[in-house]
């Protein structure tokens, strides 16, 4: 699932799309916008799947926002 995140970022086409619709839990989806892994598109289609979800996009941060930007 990992690398198909990565390739994948287009509605019905993405990975545990009806999975991430059934997530009823306040979530947060932070990505950094310099992420050499996903480009924005992907946690951008996550937080369109997750119903009530937040998203934060970092700026100059890369995969690991936590610890690049505590």
């Amino acid at each position: 699932a990992f690398t198909a995140l990565g390739t994948h970022a287009h509605g019905e086409d993405f990975p545990e799309a009806e999975e991430l619709r059934g997530i009823a839990a306040p979530t947060l989806i932070m990505h950094g916008d310099r992420d050499w892994f996903f480009p924005v598109a992907v946690p951008s289609e996550v937080y369109r799947l997750i119903p009530g979800s937040e998203l934060c996009i970092l700026p100059n941060t890369g995969h690991v926002p936590p610890t690049e930007r505590p």
